[in-house]
């Protein structure tokens, strides 16, 4: 049958072969260099590049979507990991450091030009385009006057923007103007009401940011920063500050780092970050926050940290490794809707979502061990709460006035609910207990609590 097949294969060649004879195409013109089967062969390896490239190109942006409009070399290995296979092995890409980065598939290169690999040459720029006034190496030339040393220490004593408006005629005293840092710096100084500065860029090779470095830069708009630690009120009263980048090299935020500073809408923390500090953006300045995103290695949110309330943010997505929330950290924050508590949170600080009365419905981890009074107090949009096996206690308050509470799911590890807890949760209805009728019983309820007593009690459930 097999020889029956391939002597049927070859004849129906054949005879394809005479059929283009008869119609007119020689041997030549479907053999040759510029014959057709050739055409046919780079036409379909034409297609087939075509689709490796539509992949990587979707890869990128899929990579960027999830970095926040951000080019992100890693984000971009795991989507091309995704859509090709194993790196090495199906694909490869080159160093991070590359300008372009290169990605290869099978026998095509394709280069992406992102954003993050294509740094400023470091110098002082216009900020209405791309064009530098001075570069670094100009700027530290001792006869242009413009930095008095260069001992690693940048500051406004130092960097003398009327000397650069003397040298050059066509840079008048009302332009803004984009500053990037050089490497050879290592800390920031005052550089404190610089009217003209509108854009710093800072490089990996900061320690850090001298406390009040940049307070009152009022015309200063958006800021990256690479390393280093940031100490208290570095940005304090930037009332034009309006996006912040803190890179995985950065390590510390010290409290009161934009005191008085309102109007950021867009706040990227690295990875380098552990803790959100006391009152980081408290008094007024987190309420325009349009975009936030937290560094995966954040284990602590400090007291009072957003506490004027993120109005304009409608999901919160918490670290994994987070394990506390402290006092009033997100308080007010009438635009949250949802917000994921991930495994591993111990700890949920007192008021620390007072009034978020947009919120719908929580789940509380089991790996919770404190759930401090008023957490939620005051919520009155929370329909459905679930608490996970884990918490003993419910403290005092925790749900007053969640007035539009309708369910909570209550695990057998609860021992005690606190007093105020569910007295004007009028619209309460079911209690899902994991437990039985006797258990249930046993479970130490404070005063105050006529809604949660008289709901109906789902055991087992």
């Amino acid at each position: 049958k097999r020889k029956l097949f391939v002597w049927l294969t070859i004849s129906n060649f054949l005879y394809i072969i005479v059929l283009l004879i008869l119609a007119g195409i020689s041997i030549g013109m479907l053999s040759g260099n510029n014959g057709i089967l050739k055409k046919s062969r780079d036409a379909k390896k034409e297609t087939i590049r075509g689709k490796i490239i539509e992949k990587i190109e979707l890869a990128n942006l899929s990579a960027i979507a999830k970095s926040n409009g951000e080019d992100n070399y890693d984000a971009l290995k795991e989507e091309l990991k995704t859509e090709f296979g194993t790196e090495g092995r199906d694909w490869s890409i080159s160093p991070k450091e590359s300008n372009p980065w290169i990605v290869k598939v099978e026998n095509v290169e394709y280069e992406i030009q992102g954003n993050e690999n294509k740094k400023s040459v470091p110098g002082l720029y216009y900020a209405d385009r791309d064009e530098v006034i001075m570069t670094w190496e100009e700027l530290v030339t001792p006869s242009n006057k413009m930095l008095v040393d260069n001992d690693g220490v940048l500051s406004k004593s130092d960097f003398n923007i009327s000397n650069v408006i003397d040298k050059k005629e066509n840079l008048v005293g009302n332009n803004l103007v984009k500053l990037v840092v050089d490497k050879s710096i290592t800390s920031i100084g005052n550089m404190s009401a610089l009217p003209q500065l509108l854009e710093v860029e800072l490089p990996n090779t900061i320690t850090s940011v001298t406390v009040g470095a940049f307070y009152n830069c009022s015309s200063l708009r958006k800021a990256t920063i690479q390393s280093g630690t940031i100490e208290g009120g570095a940005f304090a009263s930037c009332n034009s500050l309006k996006e912040v980048i803190f890179g995985d090299g950065v390590t510390t935020l010290q409290s009161g780092l934009f005191y008085g500073t309102y109007g950021i809408e867009k706040l990227i923390i690295g990875d380098g970050v552990t803790e959100i500090p006391n009152e980081f953006l408290s008094g007024g300045g987190s309420q325009y926050i349009k975009e936030l995103k937290f560094g995966k290695n954040i284990e602590k949110i400090g007291d009072r940290a957003f506490d004027a309330g993120l109005n304009n943010i409608t999901e919160i997505v918490l670290p994994e490794k987070l394990k506390t929330i402290g006092y009033r950290a997100f308080a007010d924050s009438t635009g949250i809707e949802k917000i994921n508590f991930p495994e591993g949170l111990e700890s949920i600080g007192i008021d620390a979502f007072d009034e978020c009365y947009n919120l719908k419905s929580i789940t509380l981890p089991s790996s919770l061990r404190e759930l401090k009074s008023q957490a939620f107090y005051g919520c009155y949009g929370l329909e459905e709460v679930t608490i996970l096996n884990g918490l003993t206690t419910i403290s005092d308050q925790v749900f007053n006035g969640c007035s539009k509470l309708k369910s909570i799911r209550i695990p057998t590890s609860i021992t005690n609910i606190g007093e105020s807890n569910f007295n004007d949760s009028y619209a309460l209805k079911d209690v899902y207990y994991a437990g039985t009728q006797a258990q249930w019983n046993n479970i130490s309820i404070g005063n105050y609590n006529a809604y949660l007593q008289s709901a109906k009690l789902n055991e087992n459930s």
